[in-house]
């Protein structure tokens, strides 16, 4: 005789939300590449030194750009930055922060 043995179960739990993800991204149009990429950096630039200034730290940012791609006019340039939020209670002030500095994917 072959034994067996079969458990089934199931469990849920629940957590304390203790971080936010927020990604914001800048698009940048211009008939010059090298214009277009310095735009571009310089517009993510200014982001990332205002949510910092608002008391994100720079190892809780993630980049991810420049990216170019021509087009018929010219050139779009665009970056985009992902930010952990660790403290719940400033997330509404670093997004209000990040899109006064020219975010999230304003066109420039």
């Amino acid at each position: 005789m072959k034994r067996t043995v079969s458990v089934v179960g199931s469990a849920t739990t629940s957590v304390v939300r203790d971080i936010a993800r927020t990604n914001c991204g800048v698009q940048v149009i211009g008939p010059n590449a090298g214009d277009v990429l310095r735009r571009s950096n310089e517009a993510m630039e200014a982001i990332i030194d205002a949510v910092v200034g608002a008391g994100v730290d720079r190892a809780d940012l993630r980049t991810n750009g420049p990216r170019l791609h021509p087009t018929d006019q010219g050139y779009v340039g665009s970056n985009e930055v992902s930010i952990v939020v660790r403290q719940l209670e400033s997330l509404g002030p670093v997004i209000d922060t990040m899109v006064a500095a020219g975010g999230p994917n304003e066109q420039r």
